[in-house]
């Protein structure tokens, strides 16, 4: 019979290990999802997508049980679905400060919109779907005043962030008009 000394490890110990780390990722793929958050509706009603543990999930909103939409160590949050529920704007901490990503609504590969050092919040589509209207600090903050400022960052093309006014301001919303 075969013996190891003291301090090594036995030939099996490789296998033992990635079996148990394959159990355990089987055990957290059938945890209950508790505590989602940012849920948002498509514009059908039929879709809800949420964050859940840094990543995004979809499922049906009659119920059922929910798909992963991205994997990433980084953490994605805010969903937001396109006004013809084919895209998904997300933030993603993936690159340095919260960045905005564009995927298809039904999964895939997630691309990179922006890339602030600063990063971004997301405050929804434009009703055409040509752009987003984000929230960004970009100027000097003090007590008195913040460097809040709102930008439209277009969905197709190399255009950047574009300044909608010459002021501050916190959270928005655009009218369907």
């Amino acid at each position: 019979m075969p013996t190891t000394r003291p301090g090594s490890s036995s030939p099996w110990s490789p296998v033992l290990l990635l079996l148990s780390l394959l159990l355990a990722a089987g055990v957290q793929a059938r945890a209950p999802i508790q505590l989602a958050q940012d849920p948002t509706l498509s514009p059908d009603g039929k879709t809800l997508v949420f964050s859940w543990r840094g990543d995004l999930w979809v499922v049906p909103s009659t119920g059922g049980v929910a798909r992963q939409l991205t994997q990433h160590p980084g953490r994605d949050t805010a969903p937001s679905f396109s006004p013809d529920g084919r895209q998904l704007a997300f933030l993603s901490d993936r690159e340095p400060g919260p960045q905005i990503y564009l995927m298809p609504a039904a999964g895939g590969v997630p691309e990179r919109l922006t890339a602030h050092s600063e990063g971004y919040s997301l405050e929804g589509w434009y009703p055409d779907g040509t752009g987003l209207l984000v929230n960004a600090e970009r100027d000097y903050s003090h007590y008195a005043r913040s460097g809040q400022r709102f930008f439209r960052v277009p969905v197709t093309g190399q255009a950047g962030e574009q300044p909608l006014f010459d002021d501050y301001g916190r959270t928005g919303d655009l009218a369907p008009d």
